[in-house]
């Protein structure tokens, strides 16, 4: 297929902030053979978001909508008119973390003949609670979700199941492609384990266990500190590294100030470069309500970290086989010896099995380019 100039994807997202969408999104969009695929990116946060310069420098373009959840009939005739005034567009991919809402993106591309219109599932379940809107709007497109895409993706099997199982056409076209990762960049380092460790003053000897995530009520962070503190009333030097924010975080600092360990639990941030910070873990942990297959579980694995993760996350985060996974319900004491046990089997290499197993964002963005051009994965 002779290509004069790049075809434009449309990737939707509610923002391009720290996450594990934006960072395959940005993974991907760094990859990518930009002379023959191109990407634009909408979104409905009025505000200025981590990656919007390196969108820009990339040759992208920014699109803030209109909120959809706040003016759904406004948001309906902002898609119409966008993609009438775009012909460019040729393709639509909209990432999804549920049913529930308005697909309006999706359903004016379908009636302004955008040829190749993808969902992509990235969780294993919807994280509102108790909103009568949200349920009816979920009960509704979860069965119809083929009638505005023609093309379905997951980041795993769970996340596949959560996002299409309503939806007999979805369910049985839906393609299952893992979160790829630059997977020699989170490669570990005795260098950064060493200047991480120093800046955050965590002694040589501590057994740092680590998570990445937003701090939302399921992720269930807080859970780390009660395993933290059984570990160290058994005189095992535990300390805990969060990296990411969020709205829990807060409550998570003044749970660790109530258990007298807020010492040993130390708050990175969102960081750009979040190599640096794996390499200065020993053990990294999930604990999660429910999850689909996290990117930062990708990345752990690239740096050769041992796992421990909540049996509400798919297995098939376990690439490598070096995972524990534990009921929530086995309590912080078995969490901490589970800690304790993948941390004395120590780090392994990762790569060959990252690689097979298609994790390798040079060969996914192969991929998807195929589907963007095509219309299908080859």
């Amino acid at each position: 297929m002779s290509i004069e100039s790049p075809i434009r994807v449309l990737q939707v997202v509610p923002s391009m902030n720290h996450g594990g969408i934006e960072h395959f999104l940005m993974n991907l969009y760094r990859a990518i053979d930009k002379t023959r695929v191109q990407f634009d990116f909408m979104y409905r946060v009025p505000y200025q978001c981590v990656f919007d310069s390196e969108i820009l420098s990339l040759g992208g373009r920014i699109i803030r909508c209109v909120d959809p959840d706040r003016h759904p009939l406004k948001a309906s005739r902002f898609y119409r008119r966008f993609f009438v005034e775009h012909p460019e567009i040729r393709v639509i991919h909209e990432h999804r973390s549920g049913c529930d809402g308005f697909f309006g993106a999706m359903r004016a591309a379908r009636r302004c003949n955008i040829p190749v219109r993808i969902l992509h599932s990235h969780s294993s379940r919807k994280g509102w609670r108790h909103n009568p809107i949200k349920d009816v709007t979920d009960a509704i497109n979860a069965p119809r979700l083929d009638s505005f895409a023609n093309a379905f993706i997951a980041c795993s099997d769970v996340a596949a199941d959560y996002l299409y199982g309503r939806c007999s056409r979805a369910t049985s076209e839906c393609v299952i492609r893992p979160n790829a990762i630059d997977i020699c960049s989170f490669a570990f380092s005795l260098e950064s384990r060493a200047k991480v460790r120093q800046l955050l003053n965590i002694p040589e000897d501590a057994l740092v266990i680590g998570h990445v995530g937003r701090f939302v009520s399921e992720k269930n962070q807080s859970f780390l500190l009660d395993v933290a503190l059984a570990l160290r009333a058994n005189g095992v030097p535990a300390e805990l590294l969060f990296l990411g924010g969020g709205v829990t975080q807060a409550e998570v600092k003044q749970k660790a100030e109530n258990l007298n360990i807020a010492n040993s639990v130390h708050f990175a941030g969102v960081q750009e470069d979040m190599s640096p910070y794996y390499s200065a873990m020993d053990v990294f942990c999930m604990p999660s309500l429910f999850e689909g297959l996290p990117v930062s579980c990708v990345e752990a694995q690239a740096n050769g970290l041992p796992m421990v993760l909540s049996a509400g996350i798919s297995q098939m985060a376990d690439i490598c086989g070096h995972t524990t996974y534990m009921d929530l319900s086995m309590g912080a004491v078995n969490w901490g010896k589970a800690v304790c046990k993948v941390a004395n089997e120590g780090r392994s290499d990762n790569y060959q099995e990252l690689r097979s197993a298609g994790y390798d964002i040079a060969v996914a963005a192969r991929e998807f380019e195929a589907l963007y051009l095509n219309g299908a994965f080859v």
